[in-house]
């Protein structure tokens, strides 16, 4: 008969569980360790976790035994862009610093392309702040409940990165202090039929993030790398060949655009 000893000590109960248990600290202590998670230690106790939760998996469900590519698909931009993961310049850069020879922005070749970057990058389509306007606009008027009031004052709390109490907030990423989520769901405590609004518009928010500026980003950044990367400059021809990048350049972001309106 053979049994399963750990550290010397016959191990508790089922064997499975055990490793299973094991497995699961380790790999809750590797987490709570990472230091990008460490920013977020000041206001722990402040910001709303529960409501993180309903965010990752909003219009999902994790329990059921079954995959929708879709919900994964969603739900992985989400945890990416909290962890500041997501296929940028900065992180293609520092994973594989031989494929990748610079961290700098492929499309306004100037700034480090990081999440703020081409979240805010003024050639965006849509910037920021009219995508959360838009979005607002559409959830009020859909609901009945549109007033200009009411679309600006929570425009301005999801666009903004501290709430009132002048705690750090990242509203595109889901991050809300308890203070922030009861500001957001007083707007809209006469809307029938959601129980958590404050979710539901973050979900919508990311959802538009991710439909109308990262996927558009993609599909340039793609474009450009089939046909600029040939376009690298030498110091003695470098003016002749920034006006024919800059030319082919504002090709690719019209076909981009194209595309993405089909």
């Amino acid at each position: 008969m053979y049994v399963m000893r750990w550290n010397g000590e016959q191990c508790p109960g089922n064997p499975c569980r055990f490793i299973r248990n094991i497995q699961n600290a380790m790999n809750s202590a590797h987490w709570q360790s990472q230091e990008r998670l460490q920013k977020w230690n000041k206001d722990r106790d402040k910001i709303n976790w529960s409501l993180f939760q309903d965010y990752l998996n909003y219009e999902s469900k994790p329990l059921q035994r079954s995959t929708n590519p879709k919900e994964s698909y969603m739900k992985s931009f989400k945890i990416k862009l909290f962890l500041d993961e997501l296929p940028m310049m900065e992180n293609m850069y520092k994973r594989n610093k031989k494929k990748y020879k610079s961290d700098i922005c492929q499309r306004c070749l100037k700034n480090v392309e990081t999440n703020n970057h081409w979240i805010e990058y003024q050639d965006n389509e849509v910037s920021k702040y009219r995508l959360i306007y838009d979005m607002v606009s559409k959830i009020l008027i859909k609901v009945n409940n549109f007033t200009e009031h009411k679309v600006q004052e929570l425009t301005g709390i999801l666009n903004k990165n501290k709430d009132k109490e002048d705690h750090e907030i990242k509203p595109l990423a889901g991050i809300m202090t308890k203070i922030a989520k009861r500001e957001v769901n007083a707007l809209g405590k006469e809307i029938k039929g959601k129980r958590n609004f404050c979710c539901y518009v973050l979900h919508k928010m990311n959802k538009n993030l991710n439909k109308h500026i990262w996927k558009r980003r993609c599909i340039y950044i793609a474009a450009i790398s089939d046909e600029l990367i040939q376009e690298k400059t030498e110091s003695e021809q470098q003016e002749t060949r920034e006006e024919n990048i800059n030319e082919k350049r504002k090709e690719v972001i019209d076909r981009t655009y194209r595309k993405m309106d089909i």
